[in-house]
């Protein structure tokens, strides 16, 4: 959870005031990123619409997650019901319940080409921290300018939440040349640069995967994760419930966060295949 639970931090600390809201932007995001620190483990239901070889592509799936040690388990809700994911640091392989055919447990690399296959990200990226650093990051590049680049409203989030709405818009965001390193990936470069990797599958076509580099090639990769950001943040809790990504295209991918459980009493074994309540 190292890089999951980040979600949405520093970012967002100097956003635009406006007095009618009460807080400012900076006092909403200080404490959104306090109480990220604070979160130890969660349960919620994500439901996930990326954009997948042009197409918007939705899911929705409960979601387990302890962040230190790091430990997920997921239960697709749809579009396959019933497929489970366990995973935990220090493991070599996920294990999967296919909850179908080839009808038994399968153990999967987490960065294999079956895991990460029409995935916007990988499995450690599950939860709040991964945007979190991708938020620092821009919040120290664009210091001096943010109170151009974002804004600040109060809305309901889809759940009905009562809810503080940050929004970044990035114009320089655009896309440059990179020449691959040796021992390089798709995913190295993207956390490198903190910008999405499947952006950089969708921009150089050729590609056949995440790993389908070598060094001296030439990409283009954006210069920042996209070009418009926005986020939820729930005004009782402080923790995020929604975050879209746009680009040029429109939609790049959005999750929302539902039934948001904050440090969840798991049980010892609750991460553990044997645990009574799943399938595996």
């Amino acid at each position: 959870m190292n890089s999951v639970l980040q979600f949405s931090t520093i970012f967002f600390s100097a956003l635009v005031f406006n007095p009618s809201h009460g807080q400012s932007p900076e006092e909403v995001a200080r404490q959104m990123f306090q109480r990220l620190d604070q979160v130890k483990s969660l349960s919620y239901e994500m439901r996930k619409t990326e954009r997948i070889n042009g197409k918007m592509r939705k899911q929705r799936a409960f979601i387990k997650l302890h962040r230190d040690p790091f430990k997920v388990y997921i239960r697709q809700i749809q579009p396959d019901e019933g497929i489970e994911v366990l995973f935990r640091e220090g493991d070599e392989t996920a294990l999967i319940n296919p909850s179908g055919f080839p009808w038994f447990n399968v153990r999967l690399q987490p960065l294999s080409s079956r895991m990460i296959k029409d995935q916007h990200h990988t499995i450690h990226n599950s939860g709040f921290d991964y945007f979190a650093g991708i938020l620092q990051f821009l919040f120290d590049k664009y210091h001096t300018q943010l109170d151009q680049m974002t804004t600040i409203s109060s809305r309901q989030a889809p759940g009905g939440e009562d809810c503080w709405v940050l929004k970044f818009n990035n114009p320089y965001f655009k896309f440059v040349d990179y020449t691959v390193k040796k021992g390089e990936s798709v995913l190295s470069i993207a956390g490198k640069l903190h910008v999405s990797a499947y952006m950089i599958l969708e921009t150089n076509p050729t590609l056949e995967g995440y790993f389908d580099v070598s060094e001296g090639q030439v990409l283009q990769v954006p210069n920042d994760y996209s070009p418009h950001m926005t986020l939820y943040i729930d005004k009782s809790t402080h923790v995020p419930l929604l975050i879209k990504v746009q680009d040029q295209k429109g939609l790049f991918q959005q999750y929302e966060f539902h039934q948001v459980r904050i440090d969840p009493p798991f049980q010892p074994d609750e991460f553990n295949a044997s645990y009574p309540d799943y399938g595996f």
